[in-house]
């Protein structure tokens, strides 16, 4: 496929060019600003092909082609429409690389009968009776192939037969070469009536003719022998349609995969892939075969990542399942393959780090590990720096009266009389500011949710980070690598960092003095996140630590932390279950005068209970 790019043209006539295409072609660059805004729009890019192609621009095609193909490079249909357009202008080069690249990693039914098509059209020629027998070779390679590797699709009737044909139009020269042809025709036909797809029962019927033909007395055997294949492969096809006419039902437009927006029907077609993968596994065909099985299964997994192709868990699961067959540089590849398709997927980041961690291949955890930590950081810049430069315009407009002044003439939208000219100006003046501030309060609120989500992924990054080095270098090397993430900038990280790090120091280092002076060291830092005082309260707890557990509580119960009953309820249940009475009874009074829905009772309730066993608070209390 050529190298060009959406939009790219030498650069001295660039502005022009772009000027000209908007003057004489106007729909490509509405769709143009469409796919600018969405980059998945399926719909937008199908125009956009199509408009392209109205237009008799031949650079216009080629970089429309080539744009959509960036983006689905998976999509059989696109791939062979472009060998196709390819071929019909003779690039034979172009084409026949588009075959190299792609059909081997693209499992397309379509693009492998694009690249059958064109090997016969090449080898065979049209109105003559025998073929040589070089290019004969050369067409059974090519069918063997296609065979090889789609040759158990749900659609590959199509080529068995045609291919079927094409041996039968071999010309015998000799009785030893027509049973040669015999043979391979039965071993054929054998093949192919055992294969769940459309057209198998035209292929029985081709195959009981042809048996019949030969000789009736050893036909009723020989058809006999293949008859619970086929009827089993019959039967699996009936169930097969059903799993694909919901897969067919619920496809995203013109069957061009999209990222998941868990929409019910994305949902719907999601869930038809895995009962059809469950399905190929559940081996219906009673394969006792298990490399055929294996086939078979692996290339309904390769469709299901072709078809969802933005979806991490089919990436994941098709890889554990390479695993589970002792194939572990397929499901290494496999998860490789899916980094690069998903490089922002946290799930296919991490499962190809720790395939990689269980085959020892320590280079490839380490460059995963930093590709996350580093796109997640700038994650959180490019939410600080879009959201920032928002704020500093509306923020600006505050500060410029005389665009002040503009826009509440604008609102206006006519003149005002004298008299009233002052107080109308004040009036809409003060709208337009409250409207401008309440723009702001609400970028702000967006800006902070979304930098809370960042925050947190980049945190899940440096845990599991952290993780991999314990385990693979030690906890000396975590030391080390502690380091990076804790000269980061105020905001970047949340709380969950400190925690696990000091976690494993007590569990892994078994030094509980160490991680008691993290815990204290960042409860300043998060002295207002109470789910990190009570990771802190927890520890303490689980360590025995007693009376820092208590002082603990009384430096925060005043707190903003303490006006919740969350660190309350967790002292109560420590006091409950390792104080003494006397401890217990004043605690429950300051539980009582600190929050008005607490009584005498609730705090019975709640000491007569254990885990989740509560009978006394509901069969006596009626709580």
């Amino acid at each position: 496929m050529p190298a060009i790019a959406l939009g790219e043209q030498p650069q001295s006539n660039h502005q022009n060019s772009q000027a000209e295409e908007a003057t004489v072609f106007p729909q490509v660059e509405q769709y143009k600003r469409q796919l600018a805004r969405c980059t998945t729009d399926a719909n937008a890019w199908m125009g956009l092909l199509q408009a392209a192609k109205q237009t008799g621009s031949d650079k216009l095609l080629y970089e429309s082609y080539a744009a959509i193909l960036k983006q689905y490079p998976s999509s059989g249909h696109l791939l062979s429409a472009f060998v196709e357009l390819e071929l019909s202008r003779g690039n034979k080069e172009s084409a026949e690389s588009v075959f190299n690249n792609n059909l081997f990693n693209v499992p397309s039914i379509e693009l492998w009968q694009c690249y059958l098509n064109y090997v016969l059209k090449a080898n065979v020629e049209p109105n003559v009776d025998e073929i040589q027998q070089e290019n004969r070779a050369t067409v059974m390679d090519c069918y063997k192939l296609v065979i090889e590797n789609v040759g158990c699709d749900r659609e590959a009737g199509r080529i068995w037969i045609d291919y079927i044909s094409f041996i039968e139009s071999a010309q015998a020269h000799a009785p030893y070469e027509e049973q040669q042809k015999t043979d391979l025709l039965r071993e054929t036909y054998q093949a192919a009536v055992a294969i769940p797809m459309i057209r198998v029962e035209d292929i029985w019927k081709k195959y009981d003719a042809f048996e019949n033909q030969i000789d009736r007395m050893s036909a009723k055997q020989l058809l006999s022998k293949s008859s619970p294949a086929y009827m089993t492969a019959r039967t699996a096809l009936r169930e097969m349609n059903r799993f694909w006419d919901a897969i067919e039902s619920t496809k995203p437009p013109y069957g061009l995969p999209q990222p998941p927006g868990w929409t019910p029907r994305e949902v719907e077609h999601l869930d038809a892939w895995k009962k059809y993968l469950e399905w190929e596994v559940s081996n219906p065909l009673r394969l006792g075969d298990a490399a055929t099985l294996q086939q078979r299964v692996i290339h309904a997994y390769d469709l299901a990542c072709m078809d969802l192709r933005f979806y991490p868990e089919i990436w994941i699961e098709f890889a554990e399942y390479l695993a589970s067959l002792v194939r572990h540089n397929e499901a290494l590849a496999k998860l490789q393959t899916a980094s690069s398709v998903l490089p922002t997927s946290l799930a296919v980041q991490f499962a190809y780090a720790e395939m990689a961690e269980r085959m020892k291949q320590l280079d490839i955890c380490k460059q995963t590990y930093e590709h996350v930590v580093r796109i997640l950081r700038q994650g959180i810049e490019s939410v600080t720096t879009k959201y920032s430069q928002k704020l500093e315009k509306l923020e600006r407009k505050l500060e410029q009266p005389s665009n002040k002044k503009r826009a509440i003439d604008e609102a206006q939208g006519a003149a005002v009389s004298n008299t009233d000219a002052a107080e109308a100006e004040t009036s809409s003046e003060t709208k337009l500011r409250r409207s401008i501030e309440q723009r702001i309060a609400r970028i702000k609120a967006r800006k902070e949710a979304k930098l809370e989500e960042r925050r947190e992924a980049y945190t899940l990054g440096w845990i599991m980070y952290l993780r991999y080095t314990q385990r693979s270098e030690g906890i000396d090397a975590v030391r080390q690598l502690l380091r990076r993430p804790r000269s980061e900038p105020a905001g970047y990280l949340t709380y969950h960092l400190y925690v696990a790090a000091a976690l494993m120091e007590y569990h892994v280092a078994k030094r509980p003095g160490v991680a008691a002076k993290l815990f204290e060291y960042y409860a300043k830092t998060f002295s207002d996140s109470s789910e990190y005082i009570m990771e802190y309260m927890n520890y303490l707890i689980s360590s025995g630590d007693d009376t820092n557990v208590r002082a603990l509580f009384e430096r925060f119960h005043g707190t903003s932390i303490g006006k919740a009953n969350d660190i309350w309820t967790m002292f109560a249940d420590f006091e409950y279950n390792y104080g003494d009475m006397a401890a217990i009874s004043k605690l429950d009074k300051r539980f009582i005068d600190k929050f008005e829905h607490e009584s005498v009772l609730t705090r019975m309730a709640n000491r007569y209970s254990y885990l989740n066993v509560d009978c006394v608070a509901v069969t006596e209390f009626g709580f």
